[in-house]
Protein backbone atom coordinates (compact mmCIF):
# COMPACT_ATOMS: atom_id res chain seq x y z
CA UNK A 1 0.00 0.00 0.00
CA UNK A 2 1.43 3.06 -1.47
CA UNK A 3 0.02 6.42 0.82
CA UNK A 4 0.91 10.38 -0.13
CA UNK A 5 -0.39 13.86 -0.07
CA UNK A 6 -1.06 16.10 -2.59
CA UNK A 7 -2.43 19.85 -3.82
CA UNK A 8 -6.45 19.66 -4.27
CA UNK A 9 -5.74 20.26 -8.23
CA UNK A 10 -4.24 18.64 -11.04
CA UNK A 11 -4.34 14.61 -9.93
CA UNK A 12 -3.97 12.32 -12.93
CA UNK A 13 -4.97 8.49 -12.41
CA UNK A 14 -3.73 6.09 -14.99
CA UNK A 15 -5.06 2.47 -14.41
CA UNK A 16 -3.41 -0.29 -16.09
CA UNK A 17 -4.58 -3.85 -15.46
CA UNK A 18 -4.10 -4.53 -11.48
CA UNK A 19 -2.74 -1.40 -10.22
CA UNK A 20 -2.98 2.27 -10.59
CA UNK A 21 -0.18 5.03 -10.60
CA UNK A 22 -1.24 8.70 -9.38
CA UNK A 23 0.37 11.76 -10.40
CA UNK A 24 0.27 15.13 -8.81
CA UNK A 25 2.27 18.11 -8.88
CA UNK A 26 2.49 19.10 -5.16
CA UNK A 27 2.44 17.26 -1.62
CA UNK A 28 0.27 19.10 0.75
CA UNK A 29 -3.71 19.28 1.33
CA UNK A 30 -5.35 15.96 -0.01
CA UNK A 31 -4.64 12.29 1.12
CA UNK A 32 -4.14 10.03 -1.61
CA UNK A 33 -3.77 6.09 -0.56
CA UNK A 34 -3.31 3.46 -3.30
CA UNK A 35 -3.65 -0.05 -2.88
CA UNK A 36 -3.86 -1.87 -6.15
CA UNK A 37 -5.77 -0.70 -8.63
CA UNK A 38 -7.98 0.96 -5.88
CA UNK A 39 -7.59 4.67 -5.17
CA UNK A 40 -8.92 6.52 -2.24
CA UNK A 41 -8.46 10.44 -2.47
CA UNK A 42 -9.62 12.46 0.74
CA UNK A 43 -9.99 16.43 0.65
CA UNK A 44 -11.06 18.26 2.86
CA UNK A 45 -10.85 21.90 0.76
CA UNK A 46 -14.64 23.33 0.95
CA UNK A 47 -13.72 26.46 -1.33
CA UNK A 48 -11.48 24.95 -4.06
CA UNK A 49 -12.64 22.71 -6.75
CA UNK A 50 -10.43 18.92 -6.56
CA UNK A 51 -10.00 17.95 -10.42
CA UNK A 52 -9.01 14.34 -11.09
CA UNK A 53 -8.29 12.76 -14.70
CA UNK A 54 -8.61 9.14 -14.94
CA UNK A 55 -7.10 7.26 -18.38
CA UNK A 56 -6.40 3.67 -18.49
CA UNK A 57 -8.09 0.34 -17.99
CA UNK A 58 -8.23 -1.95 -14.92
CA UNK A 59 -10.71 -5.02 -14.83
CA UNK A 60 -10.37 -4.78 -10.96
CA UNK A 61 -10.47 -0.85 -9.68
CA UNK A 62 -11.85 1.77 -8.49
CA UNK A 63 -11.96 5.55 -7.58
CA UNK A 64 -13.40 6.39 -4.13
CA UNK A 65 -13.51 9.90 -3.64
CA UNK A 66 -14.11 11.58 0.27
CA UNK A 67 -14.07 15.33 -0.44
CA UNK A 68 -16.27 18.35 1.65
CA UNK A 69 -16.04 20.50 -1.98
CA UNK A 70 -16.86 20.28 -5.28
CA UNK A 71 -14.71 17.96 -7.54
CA UNK A 72 -14.19 17.78 -11.55
CA UNK A 73 -13.30 14.31 -13.17
CA UNK A 74 -12.16 14.16 -16.62
CA UNK A 75 -12.63 10.86 -18.50
CA UNK A 76 -9.59 9.87 -21.13
CA UNK A 77 -10.34 6.88 -22.37
CA UNK A 78 -10.89 5.09 -19.01
CA UNK A 79 -12.10 1.82 -18.85
CA UNK A 80 -12.81 0.70 -15.30
CA UNK A 81 -14.50 -2.56 -14.10
CA UNK A 82 -15.18 -3.30 -10.10
CA UNK A 83 -15.78 -6.79 -9.14
CA UNK A 84 -17.81 -5.46 -6.25
CA UNK A 85 -18.51 -2.00 -5.05
CA UNK A 86 -18.69 1.36 -7.31
CA UNK A 87 -16.35 1.88 -10.16
CA UNK A 88 -16.56 5.80 -9.33
CA UNK A 89 -18.03 5.84 -5.62
CA UNK A 90 -18.45 9.74 -4.93
CA UNK A 91 -18.95 10.34 -0.87
CA UNK A 92 -19.12 14.21 -2.07
CA UNK A 93 -21.15 16.79 -0.19
CA UNK A 94 -20.89 19.41 -2.96
CA UNK A 95 -21.29 18.80 -6.87
CA UNK A 96 -19.05 16.13 -8.68
CA UNK A 97 -18.74 16.88 -12.70
CA UNK A 98 -17.68 13.66 -14.79
CA UNK A 99 -16.75 15.30 -18.39
CA UNK A 100 -15.90 12.69 -21.19
CA UNK A 101 -13.10 14.15 -22.86
CA UNK A 102 -13.88 15.03 -26.78
CA UNK A 103 -13.64 11.61 -29.12
CA UNK A 104 -12.84 9.26 -26.41
CA UNK A 105 -14.70 6.29 -25.53
CA UNK A 106 -14.90 5.43 -22.05
CA UNK A 107 -16.85 2.59 -20.17
CA UNK A 108 -17.22 1.97 -16.53
CA UNK A 109 -18.75 -1.27 -15.50
CA UNK A 110 -19.79 -3.37 -11.96
CA UNK A 111 -19.93 -6.79 -11.96
CA UNK A 112 -21.47 -8.22 -8.59
CA UNK A 113 -23.59 -6.31 -6.31
CA UNK A 114 -24.05 -8.29 -3.18
CA UNK A 115 -24.64 -5.46 -1.25
CA UNK A 116 -27.85 -3.76 -2.69
CA UNK A 117 -28.63 -1.78 0.09
CA UNK A 118 -26.04 -0.02 -0.08
CA UNK A 119 -23.50 1.97 -2.52
CA UNK A 120 -21.80 -0.88 -4.05
CA UNK A 121 -24.47 -2.08 -5.78
CA UNK A 122 -24.30 0.77 -8.58
CA UNK A 123 -21.63 1.51 -11.17
CA UNK A 124 -21.55 5.57 -10.33
CA UNK A 125 -22.54 6.57 -6.87
CA UNK A 126 -22.66 9.48 -5.36
CA UNK A 127 -23.40 11.24 -1.89
CA UNK A 128 -23.94 14.79 -3.41
CA UNK A 129 -25.39 16.17 -7.00
CA UNK A 130 -23.76 14.53 -10.21
CA UNK A 131 -23.49 16.55 -13.29
CA UNK A 132 -22.19 14.68 -16.91
CA UNK A 133 -21.22 16.42 -19.69
CA UNK A 134 -18.27 16.36 -22.63
CA UNK A 135 -18.28 15.63 -25.94
CA UNK A 136 -17.12 12.19 -25.82
CA UNK A 137 -18.67 8.51 -24.73
CA UNK A 138 -19.27 7.49 -21.74
CA UNK A 139 -20.77 3.53 -21.37
CA UNK A 140 -22.14 2.62 -17.70
CA UNK A 141 -22.96 -0.91 -17.49
CA UNK A 142 -24.16 -2.74 -14.33
CA UNK A 143 -24.22 -6.59 -15.16
CA UNK A 144 -24.80 -8.25 -11.52
CA UNK A 145 -28.31 -8.92 -9.80
CA UNK A 146 -29.40 -5.78 -8.05
CA UNK A 147 -26.82 -3.40 -9.37
CA UNK A 148 -27.59 -0.50 -10.68
CA UNK A 149 -26.20 2.10 -13.39
CA UNK A 150 -25.89 5.75 -11.40
CA UNK A 151 -27.36 5.88 -8.14
CA UNK A 152 -27.45 9.35 -6.27
CA UNK A 153 -29.05 11.07 -3.17
CA UNK A 154 -29.43 14.53 -5.21
CA UNK A 155 -29.95 15.48 -8.72
CA UNK A 156 -28.24 14.41 -11.78
CA UNK A 157 -27.61 16.86 -14.70
CA UNK A 158 -26.65 15.96 -18.23
CA UNK A 159 -25.66 17.72 -20.83
CA UNK A 160 -24.01 17.03 -24.32
CA UNK A 161 -22.99 13.61 -23.44
CA UNK A 162 -23.23 10.26 -25.76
Amino acid sequence: MMSSVCQAEDITIRYKGATAKVEQKAKDSVKVSVDGAKVDIESMYKDHKLTLRLTGKSDNGQLMLKTAGKAKITLDNLTLTSQEGAPLDLRNKKKVEVVAVKGTKNALTITACNDTANHKAATIWAKGKLEFSGKGELNVIATGDGCRGIKTKKDIAIEELT
